[in-house]
């Protein structure tokens, strides 16, 4: 017993890396399009404001809830489904013709992103052995990446293909859904079905909530502020385009 708690399951530990890079991957995929669809459905820079507040807010403020009826039903369908939502809904972005429709593709893969994060992030510790911190560094740069790559590959695939050949890049997130599958081993719950959310909350965080509090304020802050960011970047890129060239 003891060895099995020290035991690092790596290859456990990089498919949950792995699902967090897929989910994340296709989820930076709007942001950098942004001008291009403003150019194609003639999009008001509110309505793109709306847009991008959604995503954040669906992709990320949604989780307590998410994660709080994953503990209660542990199941692997929070992950599978979770991810399978952002690698078909987000491709499919391309061959929407407005915003509503936009906005219902955004709606439905920002939420399914909220919807694996939580059980992935849970199922770390579990199958890290003595290693969690450098199983946790490792599954937190495969998030990052995501955001770092994404941008860059769908504005060269958009670039050379076009928005509506879209829905092919679904094939590689598809492919490696089917390996999740067999690998991702079903979450374990907590013991905590029988109580409310609040509750839940009382009895997991305890004396500790003043420092998770804090540490949560300061992420919404640093999301708050790489938000900015992004909407700074897609106005300057509209702007560019209006202008009819680049911004040299």
């Amino acid at each position: 017993m003891a060895d099995s708690a020290s035991r690092t399951y790596w290859k456990i530990l990089i498919a949950l890396s792995l699902v967090h890079f897929s989910g994340d991957f296709y989820s930076s995929f709007i942001n950098p399009l942004f001008p291009v669809f403003m150019d194609k459905m003639g999009l008001s820079l509110t309505q793109v404001g709306i847009l991008a507040g959604i995503s954040r807010f669906l992709m990320f403020i949604v989780q307590p809830m998410s994660g709080y009826w994953a503990d209660r039903h542990p199941s692997r369908s929070f992950i599978l489904i979770g991810l399978l939502m952002p690698i078909i809904l987000i491709p499919l972005a391309g061959m929407t013709t407005g915003f509503y429709g936009l906005l219902f593709c955004i709606i439905i893969g920002s939420t399914g992103s909220s919807l694996f994060h939580p059980p992935v992030t849970g199922m770390v510790p579990l199958y890290a052995g003595r290693n969690i911190g450098l199983a946790m560094s490792l599954y937190n740069t495969a998030g990052t990446l995501a955001f770092g790559v994404g941008p860059i590959f769908i504005t060269w695939y958009v670039a050379r293909f076009g928005l509506r050949a879209m829905p092919v890049t679904m094939a590689i997130g598809l492919a490696v859904w089917i390996y999740f599958y067999w690998v991702i081993p079903k979450p374990k719950g907590n013991g905590m079905a029988q109580y409310g959310f609040f509750e839940t909350l009382r009895l997991t965080l305890g004396r500790v909530w003043k420092p998770i509090l804090l540490i949560w304020i300061a992420t919404v802050s640093y999301t708050h502020l790489r938000a900015h960011e992004t909407s700074s970047s897609i106005s300057y890129a509209v702007f560019c385009l209006k202008s009819g060239g680049g911004g040299g």
